[in-house]
């Protein structure tokens, strides 16, 4: 029985040995960055929500497809909403401790305005700007 686990064992290295590893490849390198030569070109920016305001990292990205992770790290309910440009996306209400992600294709240069709609909350300060550059 010994023997045949070994036959076995040295069969599975041989294969192995012969067809290799599949090549890492832009869609399996598990990185948020942009991929040199991806078709994706894709920013990733991290919000976190509180009362009342939003710090964006970073708060600037350039032209094209961008994903907003965001955060409430507050203790109240909260939206992250952005608008400018033409488009108004946003998150559903968002409980204290709840992430959701919002991607964004094809961000034209500009300035956006990121605001929670929720009551008062962009009265309260509740509000800043997201910058868009050019490629």
């Amino acid at each position: 029985m010994k023997r045949l686990y070994g036959v076995l064992l040295l069969a599975g290295l041989l294969v192995i040995s012969v067809t290799g590893c599949p090549p890492r490849t832009a869609g399996n390198t598990g990185s948020n960055e942009r991929v040199a030569g991806s078709e994706e070109q894709v920013m990733r920016v991290n919000v976190s929500m509180t009362e009342f305001a939003f710090k964006l990292d970073p708060n600037t990205a350039p032209a094209g497809d961008v994903v907003f992770e965001v955060k409430n790290d507050g203790k109240a309910v909260h939206v992250f909403e952005i608008e400018g440009q033409g488009i108004e996306e946003e998150t559903s209400r968002m409980q204290p401790g709840e992430t959701a992600t919002l991607r964004i294709n094809n961000l034209k240069p500009g300035t956006y305005k990121v605001y929670c709609p929720v009551g008062n909350h962009e009265d309260r300060g509740m509000k800043t700007a997201f910058m868009v550059t050019e490629n």
